[in-house]
């Protein structure tokens, strides 16, 4: 649906906001910082969702449109998870130099 798809592309553009935000040099007590927080889980949880409607609709990996059949969909699925909560950190850390 194209509703749905919207929806997808403005938590995406709402997702690469919040990336900006260098969380590693924040007070973890700040607003700023438990804001981000709530909403990486908000949108961790959303992508899921996505995913998990996108293969009970399509199929995995057998059927013609299956989530796998897609670059896209493999990136993700690849991608994706790294990137929510510890993994933010870890990129932060990379962004402001500190190796570890």
């Amino acid at each position: 649906h194209p509703w749905f798809e919207r929806a997808i592309l403005g938590l995406i553009l709402v997702s690469c906001v919040a990336l900006m935000f260098p969380t590693t040099l924040m007070d973890p007590k700040s607003a700023t910082y438990q804001t981000l927080f709530v909403l990486d889980v908000f949108l961790t949880i959303c992508f899921t969702i996505e995913s998990i409607s996108q293969i009970v609709t399509n199929g995995f990996v057998a059927m013609k449109g299956a989530y796998l059949r897609d670059g896209w969909n493999v990136l993700d699925g690849y991608a994706a998870p790294g990137l929510g909560g510890r993994g933010q950190a870890r990129l932060d850390r990379l962004r402001n130099g500190a190796v570890s």
